[in-house]
């Protein structure tokens, strides 16, 4: 996906541009929020976080799916995780 576009130069009607281009993820990296998790496990939160993503972001959504064997496996809870200002 590209994030950044850069005009270099121009010369008799033709342009240079720098372009940057990232995963797709890295647009979550625009988002911060503050919230706290009890008795979850990890995969649990990854999974709510990547969800509500796929929910309101369709290039997120249209390029990854969230392996569900991982949440199969059952890992242990944590008691409590505070996900301060998350870019994720």
């Amino acid at each position: 996906m590209v994030t950044a576009v850069r005009q270099l130069g121009a010369d008799g009607g033709l342009s240079s541009y720098h372009l940057r281009i990232q995963p797709t993820l890295a647009l979550l990296a625009y988002r911060r929020t503050c919230r706290i998790f009890q008795q979850e496990s990890v995969p649990d939160i990854v999974a709510q976080i990547v969800q509500e993503h796929r929910a309101s972001n369709p290039p997120i959504a249209a390029s990854f799916r969230l392996d569900q064997q991982l949440r199969q496996r059952r890992p242990p809870e944590v008691a409590y995780c505070h996900a301060y200002s998350e870019d994720m």
